[in-house]
């Protein structure tokens, strides 16, 4: 799988239309594709390492009995907690 994924996102390149114009392509070196549909799961497997990560540095804010060290959208970490 990680085959498959590095492959569509290796020199990926893109070009912006204006105007009815297309300007120059340019190569694409971060980021998802717009509309793509690995683009939620890329994005899960992402938040999946980075919150234990932020988790890991301590920085917390208390906040009545509540101790809070990251806080996420419901729709940014709804797929993990469907799985």
């Amino acid at each position: 799988m990680y085959k498959a994924i590095k492959a569509t996102y290796s020199k990926l390149q893109a070009a912006v239309r204006l105007n009815d114009q297309l300007t120059d392509w340019f190569a694409v070196e971060a980021g998802v594709r717009q509309g793509d549909n690995l683009a939620p799961t890329l994005f899960t497997l992402f938040i999946d390492d980075l919150v234990p990560e932020i988790n890991s540095l301590g920085l917390e804010i208390d906040i009545g009995n509540e101790c809070l060290s990251s806080l996420l959208c419901a729709d940014d970490y709804r797929h993990r907690l469907t799985d």
